[in-house]
């Protein structure tokens, strides 16, 4: 049964500006105390607290950002940016097509790392934490307003699906090759709303390049080791894996897959197994 969504919005980069303020006051400040006594823990409870991932979530959020000069003009441009209307017309955009489970789910907005060159060029990062959402966004970013609404409909569709698969099915086991078809999904999903973005990721390989790395992931495929997931989604220069990999071969079966089944729905799509869609898919790169 879905529900009628309603969306809680927590807008962290005011405490990021208050953040700076205190840090901008003291002649030795402790960066690492004043970030989470201001960006994080104020607004924790409303968006992370709970969720399956919350302790890694922490650790990567728990690292200050120590260019203020950088991030103070992050956070005066996302303020008064119109940010939370923003998200909040995709949020009802991306709920019509794909309703949601739950009564509310909530997206916690960060000002990004003025040293992060993805969010430079790119201006925002999305994250599943569970059932919320984490943005990070640089203004600075020339399309950053673009790639909001696609960035939340991946990690939207994330959100769904991991209700569907752990909560509903009731599986707690993840392999490599379900990662991959999760992204995939994610990303399919995305373009149908936003058909005009272009994501890197999803078309990162040559021909070559994803012939080679299919036979080289085939002896993982089952398996849910940490490491190998790292290398094949985000690259490794030490066994010539190119980055954006998974994200691409994912991406290529899940829409060979979708060719073949035409009249299949996204929730109907998520339900289906892994070994089922790679097969059906005809797959062959």
């Amino acid at each position: 049964m879905t529900t009628q969504p309603s969306l809680k919005i927590v807008s962290a980069y005011h405490g990021m500006a208050r953040y700076i303020s205190a840090a901008r006051s003291m002649p030795e400040p402790d960066l690492t105390r004043l970030w989470l006594e201001y960006a994080v823990d104020p607004y924790w409870a409303e968006w992370a607290q709970g969720q399956f991932n919350e302790g890694r979530t922490r650790a990567q959020l728990s690292t200050p950002i120590t260019d203020l000069d950088g991030l103070a003009a992050e956070v005066d441009l996302l303020t008064g940016s119109g940010i939370e209307g923003l998200v909040e017309d995709a949020y009802r955009q991306i709920t019509r097509v794909l309703p949601s489970p739950l009564p509310e789910r909530a997206v916690c907005i960060y000002a990004g790392d003025p040293g992060n060159a993805w969010l430079r060029e790119n201006g925002v990062v999305g994250t599943g934490i569970g059932d919320s959402i984490l943005l990070q966004i640089n203004p600075l970013g020339e399309y950053w307003r673009l790639w909001v609404p696609y960035v939340m409909a991946h990690e939207y569709h994330h959100a769904v699906w991991g209700y569907t698969y752990f909560a509903v099915q009731g599986k707690t086991y993840m392999d490599l090759l379900t990662g991959l078809l999760i992204d995939g999904q994610a990303d399919s999903f995305a373009k149908m709303l936003y058909p005009d973005m272009q994501p890197g990721w999803i078309d990162a390989l040559t021909p070559a390049q994803e012939a080679e790395q299919w036979r080289r992931m085939q002896e993982y495929l089952a398996g849910n080791d940490e490491a190998v997931y790292k290398r094949f989604f985000f690259g490794d220069a030490a066994s010539g894996t190119p980055g954006s990999t998974a994200y691409t071969i994912g991406y290529h079966i899940v829409q060979a897959y979708l060719e073949a089944h035409p009249t299949l729905t996204v929730l109907d799509l998520m339900k289906e197994e892994a070994r089922t869609v790679l097969a059906e898919s005809g797959y062959r790169p």
